[in-house]
């Protein structure tokens, strides 16, 4: 079976996605790392995605996902390139 991969990257358009189509599981293509500027390919859940990019919260969305798993979707971010950005900072 082929693979589904959806891009996240800026200006992408999903709206021409067919949802009754896609597998339960979907490749998503983060958008840019801001530190590296690396894509990352993350596979989730169609369900959970499709919630996410609907405006259901991240969290609620992705309930399982680490806090640095769901930056990562969303913003590009490694773990290691945050860790990086924030290193001395109490957050």
């Amino acid at each position: 079976m082929a693979q589904t991969i959806i891009n996240l990257g800026i200006g992408h358009k999903e709206s021409s996605m067919d949802e009754n189509t896609l597998p339960s599981t979907v490749t998503a293509v983060t958008p840019p790392c801001m530190m590296c500027g690396d894509t990352s390919r993350i596979e989730v859940d169609r369900d959970q995605y499709l919630a996410w990019r609907r405006g259901t919260l991240i969290q609620q969305a992705f309930p399982e996902m680490s806090p640095a798993d769901r930056e990562h979707l969303k913003s590009g971010t490694h773990p290691a390139c945050w860790d990086d950005m924030t290193k001395g900072e109490d957050l």
